[in-house]
């Protein structure tokens, strides 16, 4: 019997340790959270995560200069295109009409 209330009280111990260590990380996690708000966690986050989509645009533009300036010349024309849309629209128009035979 003693050698089970040994081994109970041992037991007992290193849970009481645990929920200690547990509590002590759970103040500390709150205490962290308690100095630096809600808002300033936001802006760290989103900082890191604008920096990194910052790097990664910048390595693929390295690694492919041909690619950026093809996408920048479709934009160009998508923007004119959209610009003259009208004109463009009545001189297909005028085409179509045209008697070709």
């Amino acid at each position: 019997m003693a050698k089970m209330l040994r081994a109970f009280q041992e037991d007992r111990a290193m849970r009481d340790a645990a929920k200690r260590l547990v509590e002590a990380d759970w103040r500390n996690l709150r205490g962290g959270y308690a100095e630096r708000g809600l808002g300033e966690r936001l802006v760290d986050r989103l900082s890191e995560g604008a920096n990194d989509l910052a790097g990664d645009t910048r390595d693929f533009a390295e690694d492919h200069p041909a690619t950026i300036g093809t996408g920048v010349a479709v934009a160009i024309a998508a923007a004119v295109g959209w610009m003259f849309r009208d004109e463009i629209s009545d001189k297909l128009q005028e085409w179509w009409d045209r008697d070709w035979f």
